[in-house]
């Protein structure tokens, strides 16, 4: 029987104990986040049982009597699902975070990883490079025997291939970090529209807060004063008329009237239907002015500044749209200096990918490009995605190529989540369900403005 020494025995047992705690904090720690999922997944399931159930009491009063309770009650049931819907991307966002500080994490692993393997791989080469430099004679003079020399020819021998096997897993060590970045940068896309829904549902929340408001200070809570109010559809209409349609990137609005005759030329080319399109670009604008608006400063990086602030902000435009920004702007003769894009988005101190998307349509240079030539043989000259038809018509013929023109609701929601995200992902729904409501909200109001003769396309 072999008896293996006292000192090695040690050794052993400690290694075996070192194990063994590994073992137990990974499997810990993984059913730690497992726990951690299943709590998020029970928490949302909750908070979309309670929103579904609200949406339901919304259809009854809906297709009640229009009385001023029930407009009221109305109100209250879509400030608490908008107040749901909040709390539902907040669980998102924060489980989302948890991911992308681990995926940081993992990538500073990988990277010193690889500085490690890099050095290992110089030391390897530097001794082949010394053995290699010694003459066969000079090995014989130096070495005692013959065996010995052949001793070195064979630890040689075994270097290069240590070289190899270390070269194989710097090659498979690069590799998982481009995985790793790729997953980084997802979900740093991800963060950034979920923090763009949560914008877009506090900016709703206080529109409908606002609506209420309004609504009691015009009825004095009084049933006549709301029946008296509904009856008035003249003055509705010219209310609705007049009612400022705000854009982003663009200092002198059109009103309601203008953009919706703007949104029926387009309809008349694309087939997509006006109110759609309005909702769209009443979402986009919503965004816009919730990011903010920025000037490129930087070619090389893609840096810039704050309009409003002139506080220096890094990531405004991806470097490789700069070349099709520059491009653009120089054919309508503008300074691109002096160009308003969108800022990034920011999580506290973090970035998430870029700005740069353009004018009322918020289109980045690349996707502008798509339809570049399209607009131009359509509008017989250079299209501008800071004037206000071309960002009408540029949208309209996106949203046409994302199948919008059927006007069938099922399309045009996917399509509304499509020109948010590029995908159809059901966490971003809360944009299409909103932009449909608008849309619905905007037919209501194009109806109301019935037999009106509207301004010249001309102006714009």
């Amino acid at each position: 029987m072999v008896v293996f020494p006292k000192k090695y025995f040690v050794v052993f047992l400690i290694s075996a104990i070192f194990c063994v705690f590994v073992l137990r904090f990974a499997f810990s720690q993984e059913t730690e986040l497992l726990k951690k999922k299943e709590e998020l997944e029970e928490k949302l399931k909750q908070i979309e049982k309670e929103i579904s159930q609200l949406e339901q009491e919304k259809s009854k009063i809906t297709s009640q009597k229009k009385t001023l309770q029930n407009e009221i009650n109305l109100l209250n049931k879509k400030i608490e699902t908008l107040k749901l819907e909040i709390e539902k991307t907040n669980l998102l966002i924060s489980d989302l975070n948890t991911q992308i500080l681990q995926i940081k994490s993992s990538l500073s692993l990988q990277e010193r990883k690889i500085e490690k393997t890099k050095e290992k791989i110089k030391k390897i080469i530097m001794e082949i490079y010394k053995e290699e430099k010694k003459s066969g004679i000079e090995v014989l003079l130096i070495e005692d025997t013959i065996s010995n020399y052949f001793n070195n020819l064979f630890n040689l021998n075994l270097l290069s291939q240590k070289t190899q096997k270390t070269l194989n897993e710097l090659k498979d060590l690069k590799e998982s970090l481009e995985k790793t970045k790729s997953l980084f940068e997802e979900k740093q896309n991800e963060m950034e529209n979920l923090i763009r829904i949560k914008e877009l549902q506090q900016t709703e929340s206080i529109e409908t807060k606002k609506e209420k408001t309004n609504l009691f200070n015009i009825t004095k809570g009084k049933e006549e004063e709301y029946q008296k109010m509904l009856s008035q559809k003249e003055k509705e209409a010219q209310e609705i008329r007049k009612r400022i349609f705000k854009l982003v990137g663009i200092t002198e609005a059109p009103t309601f009237e203008q953009a919706y005759e703007l949104a029926k030329y387009v309809e008349s080319i694309t087939g997509v239907r006006s109110a759609f399109l309005l909702a769209i670009l009443k979402q986009e604008s919503d965004l816009g002015k919730n990011s903010g608006q920025c000037y490129l400063i930087d070619l090389n990086r893609g840096a810039g500044k704050n309009v409003t602030t002139g506080k220096f902000i890094e990531g405004v435009m991806k470097p490789s749209e700069i070349p099709l920004f520059l491009d653009i702007v120089s054919k309508i003769g503008l300074n691109w200096q002096d160009i308003r894009v969108s800022c990034p988005m920011r999580l506290g101190s973090m970035r998430l990918g870029w700005g740069g998307a353009m004018g009322p349509a918020q289109f980045i240079p690349s996707t502008w490009k798509l339809y570049e030539e399209e607009l131009r043989n359509i509008l017989g000259k250079e299209p501008n995605p800071w004037t206000i038809k071309d960002a009408f018509l540029a949208a309209g013929l996106y949203l046409r190529d994302l199948g919008a023109s059927s006007q069938k609701y099922q399309d045009e929601w996917r399509a509304a989540l499509k020109y948010f995200s590029g995908g159809t992902k059901t966490r971003y729904s809360f944009y299409a369900n909103s932009v449909m409501s608008f849309a619905s909200r905007f037919e209501n109001d194009i109806k109301i403005m019935t037999e009106k003769t509207f301004t010249s396309l001309s102006s714009f």
